[in-house]
């Protein structure tokens, strides 16, 4: 009784130990009605596997498949809505989202042995499963949208199976008409597929895929010839094989049609099995051109669970992908086609499955890298492909509203716009990179005696770089083109900037140890101010402190623009425009402080212009960085001409315009001529710039002299009225 009793208790721990050992993986997936039943035969399996080889997983399986309408098949929302959650270990995805589930989906490379990888590792396979060089998930089972041809009605009329689709118009037309004669009026020539949801799209692309010239020539553009020809043959079969209803018909409607028979010919997935119907390559424009939509069940490993529950179920992964399971479940029992392509070479496996039809197949991924969101652009483009079908738009319409749709639109030389924008930016720039030569011409040595001859060379580089700086936003919008934009423009900024806030520094009135310094340190001071932004600027463009923001409307077309990351990087980058801020207000003040410096009086004016147009142009640049422009046109025209206006006015007009008018009017006082100029454009009268020594002599003691220079401890003791006689200064000693 004791032996018995210690047995059993032994037993009882034993179960205890293996029941507290064992692990539950939670997988889901959502209902894709045809594949439905897949999982579960498999679940038993590994369950039963895993329980003879001791590996103390337990694999939980939930499917998701509420009532939903048809309008909703493939529901991309419900499927995310499951990935986000922490709930579930291990997922089945349409790999079309492998893009946004990214974020939330572990890379399998951490996880499975190389030589699985390396077995699944065809073409195919890898644009299934990978995203930015990750894997995100691998195919268990494979779906392509196929030809279904009733083998019944060839036989009868002697016909074979066609090969392009004007084979399949003959063949569909010649026995229609005998089966017309027969009294049978139910035959359906060929359905099409365009149900009213995104199997309509897939239709739709699959279809102008079918139109390449050759094998391995990419998908026909929108607005190409083989586009509109493609839909000129869609039109041309529905009007003359099928209708327009059959074409719109759902699934259910097209699976009864074959289960039934009562189709010649019926595109759809490969997934249904039905003796009545030989399944081939989708037909093509020409002899060895076909193209099959594929799909697949992708599986992938929640990122944000335990790493010992990524283990258990990179184990039921392992169990999904093996050769036993691909052969036995997906192909023998199910009839369904495996992603493991050696199989394919297995005797047994082609008595089953057509092993030619996959060798041969030229299939067709939907574009998931180059439309941003393919689930918003199937809603959007279905709408406009039922009005085609329905015979509302042309095709060239048809493909132009749908091109439309996700196409963003960059400025291209090659467009009107674009062109204007480019030969504007080639004139301006090489106006800015000649004006150098007129500080090299002795006669016109007077106009530019404010500044050296190597600071002038500076500031004209700020000029030339915010000039170029537009040619980034020519072609497609980059991060990093993001960022060499940011860089040029604060760097260009920096160049105009550093050369007048240098000569206003050493120029100030008042005699002080600093003015002294800076001018006896002239490049080390140039370097102090420029290096931190050279720095800051290589962090910012190393480390993406900025993003490409892509303005998608309805309507009117899609755009991107530059916008910086809400990040540590980017208060560098405020940071940057702030100094480049702080100089400029630097500049102003001491403007105001040297007004009547007689030596600089005449250049004081003309800065004075610049200055004050410049922060009216700085003004609207940040206004235009904060405003919601969704006009494509508008917004360039705006932003790169606001960037044209700084160089504009800080380049042209102190190099040409200037020296435009000496040689205009010929006078002396240059100033004068500049002065008279801009008092005839801007209404202001002179008096408003006279200089009166009388009343700066009012203001001061008998002891003070106009001319005298504050000593360095007596800076810091102005008072208000001592700024003002700083102000009027004439000279500089």
């Amino acid at each position: 009784m004791k032996l018995y009793t210690n047995t059993v208790l032994s037993i009882i721990i034993l179960i205890f130990i293996k029941l507290t050992n064992e692990i539950t993986i939670r997988f889901v997936t959502n209902s894709y009605r045809v594949v439905d039943h897949l999982f579960p035969i498999i679940v038993d399996q590994f369950n039963d596997y895993s329980e003879k080889n001791g590996l103390d997983i337990f694999l939980e399986f939930t499917l998701f498949s509420e009532i939903q309408s048809i309008s909703k098949y493939n529901d991309y929302d419900s499927t995310f809505d499951l990935i986000k959650s922490r709930k579930y270990d291990l997922f089945a995805f349409d790999p079309l989202y492998i893009k946004e589930f990214s974020p939330y989906l572990e890379d399998l490379k951490k996880w499975l042995p190389e030589e699985i990888l390396e077995k699944y590792n065809t073409a195919d396979n890898y644009k299934l499963s990978v995203y930015n060089n990750h894997w995100f998930g691998i195919p268990v089972v494979l779906f392509h949208l196929v030809l279904f041809s009733n083998k019944y009605y060839l036989n009868k009329y002697h016909r074979d199976v066609p090969s392009t689709w004007d084979e399949l118009i003959d063949t569909s037309d010649y026995i229609l008409k005998k089966e017309l004669l027969n009294n049978n009026t139910n035959l359906i020539g060929y359905n099409g597929f365009f149900p009213e949801n995104q199997n309509a799209v897939n239709s739709f692309l699959q279809f102008i895929y079918s139109f390449r010239e050759t094998k391995d020539s990419p998908q026909p553009e929108y607005d190409s010839k083989e586009a509109i020809e493609a839909l000129n043959k869609l039109m041309e079969i529905q009007n003359s094989i099928s209708s327009n209803q059959i074409f719109k018909s759902n699934e259910i409607y097209n699976m009864m049609a074959i289960t039934e028979g009562s189709s010649l010919f019926s595109y759809f997935y490969n997934t249904m099995y039905n003796e009545k119907y030989i399944v081939s390559l989708s037909p093509g424009k020409k002899y060895g051109i076909n193209g099959s939509t594929i799909g697949s069940y992708n599986l992938g490993i929640n990122k944000r669970v335990s790493d010992e529950r990524k283990e258990s179920a990179a184990e039921v992964i392992k169990f999904f992908l093996s050769e036993e399971i691909q052969k036995n479940i997906i192909i023998k029992d199910l009839h369904l086609y495996s992603p493991l392509k050696s199989l394919y070479d297995d005797e047994e496996v082609c008595s089953i499955l057509n092993c030619t039809l996959m060798k041969e197949m030229q299939s067709f991924h939907r574009p998931r890298d180059e439309i941003l969101n393919f689930d918003k652009f199937s809603k959007k483009a279905l709408p406009l492909i039922y009005k085609f079908i329905n015979k509302e738009l042309s095709a060239e319409k048809t493909l132009k509203n749908i091109e439309d749709i996700n196409k963003i639109y960059y400025l291209k030389i090659n467009s009107g716009i674009g062109l204007f924008f480019f030969i504007e930016l080639i004139v301006f720039s090489c106006l800015i990179s000649s004006s150098v030569v007129l500080l090299f011409i002795p006669k016109y040595k007077s106009y530019f005696e404010f500044l050296s001859l190597d600071l002038w060379l500076i500031y004209t580089l700020g000029s030339l770089l915010i000039t170029t700086s537009n040619f980034f936003y020519f072609g497609k919008l980059s991060i990093t083109k993001c960022g060499l934009n940011h860089i040029t423009i604060n760097i260009g900024n920096a160049f105009i900037l550093i050369p007048l806030l240098y000569r206003l520094i050493i120029n100030f009135p008042v005699n002080n140890k600093f003015s002294k310094w800076i001018k006896k340190k002239k490049y080390i001071f140039i370097l102090f101010i420029f290096l931190p932004q050279v720095v800051f600027s290589l962090i910012v463009l190393f480390l993406k402190g900025f993003k490409v923001k892509y303005i998608i409307m309805d309507n009117i077309k899609n755009f991107c623009k530059c916008t910086a990351n809400k990040n540590s990087i980017y208060f560098i980058g405020l940071f940057q425009i702030i100094f480049n801020g702080i100089m400029y207000f630097l500049i102003c003040v001491l403007i105001f402080f040297e007004w009547n410096i007689i030596a600089t009086h005449n250049f004081m004016n003309s800065l004075t212009f610049l200055m004050i147009i410049d922060g009216i142009t700085y003004f609207f640049i940040i206004l235009l960085h904060n405003i919601n422009i969704t006009n494509y046109g508008i917004y360039y025209i705006l932003i790169i001409n606001l960037f044209l206006l700084l160089p504009l006015i800080n380049q042209l007009y102190l190099f040409y315009v200037r020296v435009f008018l000496g040689f205009l009017y010929n006078k002396n006082d240059e100033q004068k001529k500049i002065i008279d100029k801009l008092l005839y454009l801007n209404n202001i009268t002179t008096s408003n710039i006279k200089y009166s020594s009388e009343f700066s002599q009012s203001t001061e003691n008998d002891s003070n002299d106009l001319n005298l220079r504050y000593s360095e401890p007596n800076i810091y003791k102005l008072n208000q009225s001592k700024l003002i006689d700083i102000h009027y200064a004439r000279s500089q000693t």
